[in-house]
């Protein structure tokens, strides 16, 4: 993942309510994931550990997140459980193919979740984070982002 990557996902986390959260820790796994893929191609095993314990602590934060008052979640939880095996098996065979597995899950749940996003009217769920109000502007070979440069960021003591 990029420092690019990190910005975008960060901006994204500050800006969004909590369905809009999921979807990118989603799309966090998935920049994971291609970050195994790349490892895999290189055959670096480092960089392999590395990016498939990234992506395994992205889907331990989901099944962390479930609320199992919800029938849902304990669907879901074999579901994460599972993409954990594969993730394991893709570190220790150094085979895509249990990636393709994992990534085939993940993709199936985050197009469901970016549906229960679309109709989740909630507000942001950081208030204090800095708003993003004009979007994006440039200069001379520079593209930036604007934001309110709010006097209320951080924690209140």
């Amino acid at each position: 993942m990029t420092k690019e990557d990190i910005t975008y996902y960060t901006r994204r986390i500050t800006q969004g309510n909590k369905s809009d959260i999921i979807v990118v820790l989603y799309d966090i796994y998935f920049s994971y994931e291609e970050d195994v893929r790349a490892a895999l191609e290189k055959k670096d095993l480092t960089d392999l550990q590395l990016a498939i314990r990234r992506a395994n602590e992205v889907v331990e934060h989901l099944k962390l997140d479930l609320d199992f008052s919800y029938d849902i979640a304990r669907q879901l939880y074999p579901l994460y459980d599972y993409v954990q095996r594969c993730l394991s098996k893709a570190l220790y065979r150094q085979d895509a193919a249990e990636g393709d597995h994992a990534a085939a899950v993940m993709k199936e749940l985050r197009e469901a979740f970016i549906e229960v996003a679309k109709a989740d009217d909630s507000g942001r769920e950081m208030q204090n984070a800095e708003t993003v109000t004009a979007g994006y502007t440039y200069g001379p070979g520079s593209l930036s982002e604007v934001t309110d440069g709010g006097s209320n960021r951080g924690f209140f003591a």
